[in-house]
């Protein structure tokens, strides 16, 4: 086995054993990787505290690509120690990396793990609104995922006009227009600068963005469970 230094985020952590854990993490240069966390939960432990949810460590393990590895050591380089004194925040956190564990394979994912950082960050900040943050990390999943939403063309194949109002069809992932529409130009331009901005925080400068985000918050859950 050789042995491996990376900055990771720990996707998941279960119970093997009396006092070992079974960790799946995602690497910062695109691996997901299984280790064994050998006697970590004993009261002594020196690397308890290195394999906590919600932070990026630093891992050394020891590990093959077709075996699971051991962990060596663990050091927390970020902690994002605000996700767990909100709830609503801290069952999203646990959601993102549930779903980030469920769809990804065991290599080429450094996406994912950038996404997660980001995500992480602003989740973290609470005076962010959080549903801008699931709609921002939302998108991204689905993107990457390969299930963009078309934020741009009706089913019809026309253009979102400005003034019209719109439905969203999931099974197509493309706006439907409609009279009676719940989506109007608001909700359009503020989806387009979710498709461009690298970073939540940048929805907080649009006018009326807490109220849109939370209009689109319900929809991007919807499309999360339709696809993934």
């Amino acid at each position: 086995m050789n042995t491996q230094s990376s900055k990771s985020i720990i996707l998941s952590r279960t119970n093997y054993g009396e006092s070992d854990r079974v960790l799946r993490v995602i690497t910062e240069d695109g691996n997901k990787v299984a280790l064994m966390a050998k006697g970590v939960r004993k009261l002594k432990s020196k690397m308890a505290g290195g394999i906590e949810l919600f932070c990026e460590c630093n891992l050394v393990y020891l590990g093959s690509k077709d075996r699971m590895g051991t962990l060596v050591s663990a050091r927390v380089d970020t902690q994002y120690a605000n996700i767990v004194k909100d709830m609503e925040r801290t069952m999203f956190g646990y959601e993102i990396l549930k779903l980030v564990n469920k769809v990804t394979e065991d290599d080429q994912i450094a996406d994912y793990y950038r996404l997660l950082s980001v995500t992480l960050s602003a989740i973290n900040s609470l005076d962010l609104d959080l549903n801008m943050i699931i709609v921002w990390t939302y998108y991204n999943l689905l993107e990457i995922t390969g299930h963009r939403p078309n934020f741009l063309l009706d089913t019809s194949g026309e253009k979102l006009k400005e003034g019209n109002r719109y439905d969203f069809d999931i099974p197509t992932m493309s706006m439907v227009e409609t009279s009676s529409g719940q989506y109007n130009s608001g909700h359009i331009k503020f989806l387009r600068v979710v498709e461009r901005t690298g970073k939540p925080t940048a929805l907080s400068r649009i006018s009326g963005a807490e109220q849109i985000a939370s209009d689109l918050a319900d929809l991007f859950s919807k499309m999360i469970k339709f696809n993934l």
